[in-house]
Order: structure tokens, then C-alpha cells, then sequence
């Protein structure tokens, strides 16, 4: 389960620069935002193992296409300081994993399985939302970056 996780995240984010080409990055990461929070509450709350593991593969799929769109949009919403957009992109995935575990383990002790899973698709809708209204892609946006 881990390894095909692993290996659908690696393709997902190889496969992400032909998704750029026909979409831009915005679009992108909010399309591929909402398919994976679906998927992450398919997975878990689905009875049947085989669907959960098809939904588990796909969203793992979407967070590669995800990361590598998100990470190649970051540095472009202050395109004079794309350095410190980068390093702010990074730091933030820091504090991102590092939020998670912190409040999803605790959680995860006092609630169930499916609670949480649910409570991460609708924080990754919400994710998807923020990106929607406030990110700026500038190479296929007509207003300019600030």
C-alpha cells in the first residue's frame, strides 16, 4: 500500500508538466485539489478494501500532480522575490507536515479513522478554495502580479 502510494505520488508529479501545458497551474492544482480530497474521503469511509485502495492510488496521484504545480506556482505570486517565495513555499510545507502530525495523531486517538479522513478532505476543499481566490497565475492571467 505504501510503495503503490509512493510510485502513484512519482508519477502523478512526472505527469504534471504535460497537465501544465493543456491547464494552467492554478486550475490545476484547484482541479486536482477537489478530485483529492474526494478520494481521501472515499478512502476513508468505503467499506469495500478494493475501492479504498483505487481511491488511495488516485489521490496519491493528484497530491504529485498537486505538489509539483503548487510548487512551480508559489514562486510566481511575487515574481521579483521568487527566491523568498521559494523559501517561504518550503517553510510553509515544513510547518504544513509538521501541524499534521501534531494535531492529526492526537486526533486520530480520540476520534476514528474516518473523522479524521473526512476532516482532511474538507481542509484539502478548503486549501483548494484559498488557492482559487487568492493565487495569481500569471502566464495565463490578465491582471499582473503583485
Amino acid at each position: 500500500m505504501v510503495f503503490g502510494g509512493a510510485t502513484c505520488v512519482t508519477l502523478g508529479s512526472v505527469l504534471s508538466g504535460r497537465f501544465v501545458n493543456h491547464v494552467c497551474r492554478k486550475r490545476l492544482v484547484v482541479l486536482v485539489g477537489g478530485i483529492q480530497s474526494v478520494c481521501i474521503i472515499a478512502y476513508t469511509t468505503v467499506p469495500s478494501l478494493w475501492f479504498a485502495t483505487g481511491a488511495r492510488f488516485v489521490g496519491s496521484g493528484m497530491a504529485g500532480v498537486m505538489f509539483s504545480a503548487l510548487g512551480s506556482l508559489s514562486p510566481e505570486q511575487s515574481p521579483r522575490f521568487r527566491g523568498t517565495m521559494m523559501s517561504i513555499h518550503t517553510a510553509m510545507q515544513s510547518i504544513r507536515n509538521a501541524l499534521g502530525a501534531g494535531i492529526g495523531g492526537p486526533a486520530l486517538i480520540h476520534f476514528d479513522y474516518e473523522l479524521v479522513g473526512i476532516s482532511l478532505g474538507i481542509l484539502a476543499v478548503i486549501g483548494a478554495i484559498i488557492i482559487r481566490v487568492f493565487a495569481v497565475d500569471p502566464i495565463h492571467s490578465k491582471r499582473s502580479p503583485t
